[in-house]
């Protein structure tokens, strides 16, 4: 999988959520509500199966783990993969009424992203933008979940590190490759169990935690606890091979470099207009 794990501020190297693009924000960002505009968001439900009705094609996906592995051997950091083997993945629906959700305009998108998730945000400048005006409010809720909410938004949280929800987007986008999408959503569940960014050793509040973070990451995934969840992501490349075959790859800018542009595609997706 090949998009950077996300930023602070700057980017930074990416690995085992290679798929989902994060960052640190100064409140957290954090929104636990879910939109629900009277349409099936399930994947293989009434929502988009590339944008267009084109016909969904099945990628390859790899077997999923049952659970995660034993913890990695300690080293000189406080920060390293803990015991996953109590870990089971669970996939996680997008927010009602996704794909289109229309809860958002084009110029709340890049406002939030502004103000909010990007790297000119601030808890002033959020906080002004999410009261400013009544439809801001449910917006946001679609842009930004937790990660312990029932469904997920653009950006999934826990703590202060959010990463873009590419795994939902493609469920949307194209509804055969829910599996593939489950895949990539089990690495993020898995490496959160592992690296908990939102509490103890691994809390995630600037960069320097954040690099940490990532080195945490880099190893559960590469050698102990949430390796074979990584490998089954395969997946992931395989839609970006083929992009005229796969929607999502560009409605869900899947394999991006940049934070925003994922952002700001999963965003417009799953909670924009039609």
């Amino acid at each position: 999988m090949g998009t950077p794990r996300g930023r602070l501020f700057v980017l930074v190297a990416a690995t085992l959520l290679a798929c989902s693009s994060s960052y640190v924000t100064q409140d957290g960002g954090a929104g636990a509500g879910t939109v629900d505009a009277g349409v099936d968001g399930e994947p293989g439900g009434t929502g988009d199966s590339g944008d267009d009705g084109d016909t969904c094609v099945p990628v390859t996906v790899k077997p999923v783990p049952p659970h995660g592995g034993p913890a990695c051997p300690t080293d000189a950091s406080a920060c390293f993969p803990g015991d996953v083997t109590g870990f089971s993945p669970t996939w996680i629906p997008p927010v009602s009424g996704a794909p289109h959700a229309n809860v958002c305009t084009a110029q709340q998108i890049s406002d939030a992203l502004a103000d909010c998730f990007g790297s000119t945000e601030s808890s002033a400048a959020c906080g002004g933008w999410r009261n400013a005006a009544s439809a801001n409010q449910p917006c946001y809720e679609c842009l930004s979940t937790d990660a312990s909410a029932p469904r997920y938004g653009a950006l999934l949280n826990s703590g202060a590190y959010s990463q873009v929800n590419f795994a939902g987007c493609i469920a949307l986008a194209e509804p055969c490759n829910q599996p593939c999408a489950s895949a990539i959503l089990a690495v993020y569940e898995c490496n959160l169990d592992a690296c908990n960014p939102s509490s103890g050793p691994c809390t995630v509040t600037d960069q320097a935690s954040l690099t940490r973070e990532d080195a945490c990451l880099s190893a559960a995934d590469a050698t102990c606890g949430c390796a074979g969840f990584d490998t089954a992501t395969q997946c992931f490349a395989e839609l970006q091979q083929e992009p005229a075959k796969h929607p999502a790859v560009e409605l869900c800018d899947v394999g991006t470099s940049s934070f925003d542009a994922g952002y700001t595609a999963v965003a417009t997706f799953m909670c924009g207009p039609p």
